[in-house]
């Protein structure tokens, strides 16, 4: 009988996956996504949510939530002073939350692998 993984299982897997292909100036804040902005979005999305998106049990005060999180990490990448691209973060924080808006797969990893990709591939191209 084959099990589903649990969140936690799949925050592991994200972690690592981040963690050993991307630098700390991305991971960090991939992470960090998880914690806050994904947490933000749940709670916001459950308490005050009325509006659904389109084919999702999502809401848009739960997508403004993770914003808004994306915002307080924002700040406190600049409180530590972590070396980052402000409007490849924001980019890359929009496509993350529009991931896990969308996407059939475990939030817990899609939002940290979804923001990593597309700062990197944004950075490199620069």
């Amino acid at each position: 009988m084959i099990k589903k993984l649990s969140g936690g299982s799949w925050i592991a897997i994200s972690c690592l996956i981040v963690v050993n292909c991307f630098d700390k100036s991305i991971y960090i804040p991939s992470l960090l996504l998880i914690a806050i902005s994904d947490t933000m979005s749940s709670l916001i999305g459950k308490n005050f949510g009325k509006t659904f998106i389109l084919y999702t049990k999502k809401t848009l005060e739960g997508f403004f939530g993770f914003i808004l999180g994306g915002i307080v990490i924002y700040i406190i990448l600049i409180i530590l002073k972590i070396d980052f691209i402000w409007w490849i973060f924001l980019i890359s924080l929009l496509v993350s939350a529009l991931c896990e808006l969308f996407l059939k797969i475990d939030d817990n990893i899609s939002i940290s692998i979804s923001y990593s990709i597309v700062y990197f591939i944004i950075f490199a191209l620069l």
